[in-house]
């Protein structure tokens, strides 16, 4: 005798449900701000540096004064007259933006 099992004669073998979800694409914006002695400067990453500096940022005040500073093999420069008159090659520890971009792990 054989065991024949009962299935409803309207029934299919319907394929899993497939669930498609939208991948969302990220939206939204990203700032950095690094403030120095009670300044705010904007810090975003300086792309257009020469290829000789490893790592290359630009510190932008509120009132559009910019500072590039820069990881080059030689050590890290900015562009600010305090480090420029007084500090490049007399100050191994530069001026305050760079202090500062060190102590955040940026340079």
């Amino acid at each position: 005798m054989s065991m024949m099992t009962a299935t409803p004669a309207n029934s299919k073998l319907a394929a899993p449900d497939v669930i498609r979800r939208r991948v969302k694409v990220p939206h939204g914006v990203c700032r950095l701000t690094l403030t120095i002695n009670g300044t705010d400067y904007s810090v975003v990453p300086n792309s257009g540096a020469s290829e000789l500096v490893s790592r290359a940022f630009r510190l932008k005040k509120s009132d559009g004064t910019v500072y590039d500073v820069a990881a080059a093999p030689h050590g890290v420069t900015c562009d600010c007259p305090d480090y420029l008159f007084n500090r490049q090659d007399k100050d191994v520890n530069g001026c305050k933006h760079i202090k500062a971009m060190k102590a955040c792990g940026l340079l």
